[in-house]
């Protein structure tokens, strides 16, 4: 079994429920972990994995040979376990996250109960013209398709950022 635990950190810590645990008893269970989302390292590209000895070596014959930077690694070290970084992320990415969902709450657009820094809804018109004329217009966002309909990712930026989002995007879908 394995599990992807990269947004887990944007819950609170009370809601935190990791299956870190579940690899002392079960052998073949592995946990990813990364330093890309809440730690906002994506660029060094470091993360590591949880598992049983013998399962992690067997994967390890199948990983590429590239090794993280020592940058990466001092970068890493210092940012684990970091709470008032962390604290400080989910409260910014919070307050980012409202200024889209009251957007799209004003628009009657469902778009589930996000807890991450990223946020899917039906695309309200041709998902390929809005991704078009976004990119026009200096946003990169998503649109894949599942169940025969077009769904728009968006990365939750700052708030300013997703001010100016949700104005362009408005006259994307106008």
């Amino acid at each position: 079994m394995y599990a992807d635990e990269a947004y887990l950190e944007f819950l609170e810590p009370s809601q935190q429920k990791s299956m870190v645990p579940l690899v002392q008893n079960t052998k073949n269970v592995v946990i990813s972990k990364t330093f890309s989302k809440i730690y906002g390292l994506a660029g060094l590209r470091i993360g590591y994995a949880v598992g049983h000895p013998d399962t992690l070596k067997k994967i390890g014959q199948y990983s590429d040979t590239i090794s993280p930077s020592q940058t990466a690694i001092a970068a890493a070290k210092a940012s684990l376990g970091d709470e008032d970084f962390m604290k400080m992320v989910r409260e910014k990415n919070a307050a980012a996250l409202k200024v889209l969902t009251d957007y799209l709450d004003q628009k009657k657009i469902f778009y589930g109960n996000p807890k991450t820094n990223v946020l899917l809804f039906p695309a309200p018109k041709d998902g390929k013209k809005i991704l078009s004329q976004l990119d026009e217009k200096g946003f990169l966002i998503r649109v894949w398709e599942y169940q025969q309909k077009e769904w728009c990712r968006v990365s939750i930026g700052t708030q300013d950022e997703m001010k100016a989002f949700v104005k362009v995007f408005e006259e994307v879908v106008a």
